[in-house]
């Protein structure tokens, strides 16, 4: 793949919670890809979260207390992955990535305060979908719902790898069925247009 060419890192955590300040991570998946969706490297690892996960949330996500009870804490996690990420120049996306994903990554940073993440440009795709996808009913706008509209079916929903990779498959829809650029060029202005920085949406 030409150097030069948009490298795209899909990002989802499941959690023990909703809370970024009570709560922690349990799963960090990431997929590195190409615009097009071409999956070019893969991250997954679990976290051992602040405190036990509830009846609840392992009903939603299949991850019990068991599966983390070994893993590495949420800080060396992030740390690990901002490490795999590397310095390649890439932007991350998500799906409810600026009110979610990316505050639930930060809040390890901030209480260990020994990890520095890049000032990454991140893409929301639940914002970027609403420009050309209107609202019909709940749901809409679910990761699960829109990958199945435009044929992705990940192996596990509500599992952070199977998420992050239907949010790639969902920004190379975005792209090939809306935006539709020519070049490289177009291709990188459309990503900046759709993109912010991520000191922007959080104080590092």
């Amino acid at each position: 793949m030409n150097d030069d060419y948009p490298i795209l890192v899909g990002v989802d955590v499941e959690t023990s919670g909703f809370s970024p300040t009570k709560d922690s991570i349990t799963e960090l998946g990431s997929a590195m890809a190409s615009t097009n969706g071409k999956l070019l490297d893969e991250f997954v690892e679990f976290a051992k979260p602040k405190h036990a996960i509830p009846k609840h949330i392992i009903k939603l996500t299949g991850i019990t207390n068991e599966m983390v009870a070994d893993a590495e804490l949420p800080h060396i996690v992030v740390e690990n992955w901002i490490n795999w990420i590397g310095k390649r120049k890439v932007a991350l996306v998500g799906h409810n990535l600026f009110k979610f994903d990316i505050p639930m990554l930060i809040e390890p940073i901030r209480e260990f305060h020994n990890v520095l993440i890049p000032n990454f440009f991140c893409i929301d795709t639940l914002h970027w979908i609403k420009k050309f996808v209107p609202y019909n009913g709940k749901g809409t706008h679910k990761l699960e719902v829109l990958a199945e509209k435009i044929g992705y079916t990940p192996d596990v929903s509500h599992r952070a790898l199977d998420d992050a990779k239907a949010t790639i498959a969902l920004v190379a829809y975005i792209i090939r069925t809306f935006e539709k650029p020519k070049t490289i060029e177009e291709l990188r202005s459309v990503l900046l247009a759709n993109s912010t920085p991520i000191t922007k949406i959080i104080k590092l």
